[in-house]
């Protein structure tokens, strides 16, 4: 923000020149008041210095008009009347420069009454002295009129050292007003230098508590800070520098407040997740030891299916030879069927024992769903008509080929369909289908039966785990790893008679999720 940026600056420099500019403007016109002033007298002066001048020349004049006409009655020389022409001249001149407006412009009029009062001397000593020059020219020289010509310059002399005296007099006047003008030009800009001191002292005392005020306030937010309390923003008003640095300083507030209420939230939380992970970690523990145990067992359930297998073979092969020798209805046909049944069902166990203990390498190759699903239908059908158990089979139409072991995935779909048959018992319903679900095959055996118990729901793919008398505990291990390999896995849904009530519906749901081929979208 630019403009608040400078805010603080603009308002500094607006009080400053507020301050300085009339100040400067006061003493400006103080000084101009009294250069004009000076100037005005100064001119009054010099006029008086010409007028000084003209009385001097003007005596000069005289003097030289009686000399000059008494050595014309001494000598009449034509020179001598010539000089007292040009004296008379000249001192009428310098008279007439005297008593005019543009040599004395001033307030008083003496200069000029003064040489008003010479102007008729002069005439009569030039009345008087042409007499005399006439009277030579007649050779009648009257010493009266020699003395009443010296009496008349005499007289001009004195009223001429009057008019000098008057005008130094104006001279002295000007002085003193120019002294009492220098005084009062010092004493009003002693004045306005003191206004100008009080009134920017008193605007930068007037900044400075603003100023002090906002920082202060600032301070405290950051001792409140310091001190814990979040929970107090700070106001600084006026615009400017201080308050985007009292926005910026809440804007941490904010972010602080946040944090430590995170903070505590993780604290809060932490001995949960502490014991979660605990949990976590012990679960993985006793996976690994359970893994380790189970590696332990496979490796001993895999030498001791290798070594039954053969007796067993080798038992179903003599009770087969034997009955074929025996004669119909010989008592001994019912014991050798009995071997022969349980020779197979340990022959069973022993391939499940290899299959669990053996990774084989998957045989892929793209098939029908539909093909599947019969395959494991039709070799489970004289399990389930035998325990007169419903089936209902619904594969959706349009379902790609999946790519896969079908060998494998008919097992996984045969294991699922004998613990749902064996679980219901006598009657119920079993349903199969086959959906699509997205990027996926959804694969589900449901049955209506009583439902896996609460204390058996974590463990069912554990293999050895088993409610039958007569199961083995391998078939939904050994079908979750098939799954796997598959890059699937197993969803499992169950409801037990303790849970939903009496009057409740009961059964457990196998959902087996399968990656669709990459080619289908």
């Amino acid at each position: 923000m630019p403009a608040a940026g400078n805010k603080l600056a603009t308002q500094m420099t607006a009080g400053f020149l507020g301050v300085t500019i009339p100040a400067m403007l006061g003493l400006g016109a103080v000084a101009l008041v009294s250069i004009v002033r000076l100037v005005d007298i100064t001119g009054q002066l010099h006029e008086i210095g010409l007028s000084l001048d003209a009385t001097r020349e003007v005596d000069i004049d005289l003097g030289r008009t009686l000399a000059a006409a008494q050595a014309y009655a001494l000598d009449p020389d034509p020179r001598s009347r010539r000089e007292f022409d040009r004296a008379v001249r000249s001192a009428r001149g310098e008279l007439a420069g005297c008593s005019s407006q543009a040599c004395h412009a001033t307030e008083s009029a003496t200069p000029r009454a003064m040489a008003g009062a010479v102007l008729p001397q002069l005439d009569a000593i030039e009345r008087r002295g042409r007499s005399i020059l006439d009277a030579r020219d007649r050779a009648a020289v009257s010493p009266a009129d020699e003395r009443e010509l010296r009496r008349l310059v005499g007289g001009g002399e004195v009223a001429l050292r009057r008019m000098s005296g008057g005008l130094l007099d104006r001279v002295d006047g000007l002085r003193a007003q120019s002294r009492a003008l220098s005084r009062r030009a010092s004493l009003l800009a002693l004045v306005l230098v003191a206004l100008f001191v009080l009134i920017s002292s008193g605007v930068a005392l007037r900044i400075a508590r603003r100023l002090s005020r906002r920082l202060d306030a600032l301070v405290a937010g950051t001792r409140r800070v310091i001190a814990g309390d979040l929970d107090s923003a700070v106001a600084v008003e006026g615009g400017g520098e201080l308050e985007e640095l009292a926005a910026s300083f809440n804007f941490m507030l904010e972010r602080l407040r946040r944090s430590r209420a995170e903070i505590d939230e993780h604290r809060r939380t932490l001995e949960a997740r502490v014991a979660e992970r605990s949990a976590e970690l012990a679960k993985q523990v006793a996976a690994t030891r359970e893994a380790e145990r189970l590696a332990s067992v496979g490796l001993l359930a895999g030498g001791v299916a290798h070594e039954l297998n053969n007796p067993l073979t080798g038992i179903l092969m003599n009770v087969s030879l034997v009955e074929e020798d025996l004669p119909r209805g010989s008592p001994l046909c019912e014991p050798l069927a009995r071997i022969s049944s349980d020779a197979q069902r340990c022959q069973s166990i022993v391939a499940d024992l290899r299959m669990f203990c053996r990774k084989q390498p998957l045989d892929k190759r793209p098939g029908p769903v539909g093909a599947v699903v019969e395959e494991a239908m039709a070799a489970m059908g004289h399990e389930l008509e035998s325990r007169d158990v419903a089936v209902e089979v619904d594969v959706a139409p349009g379902l790609p080929e999946m790519t896969w072991d079908p060998e494998r995935i008919v097992r996984v779909l045969v294991n699922l369909i004998a613990n749902a048959a064996q679980a219901i018992g006598r009657g119920g319903r079993v349903t199969v289908t086959a959906r699509r679900n997205g990027a996926w095959l959804a694969l589900a055996v449901e049955d209506d039966g009583p439902g896996i118990p609460p204390e058996y729901r974590g463990r069912i793919f554990e293999p050895f785990l088993t409610t039958k008398p007569t199961g083995t505990g391998l078939g939904l291990a050994i079908s979750h790893g098939i799954v796997q390999d598959h890059g699937g896995f197993f969803e499992v849904e169950t409801r037990c008679r303790a849970e939903v009530g009496p009057d409740g519906a009961t059964g457990t749901r196998f959902l087996v999720q399968l990656p669709l081929p990459e080619a289908v979208t």
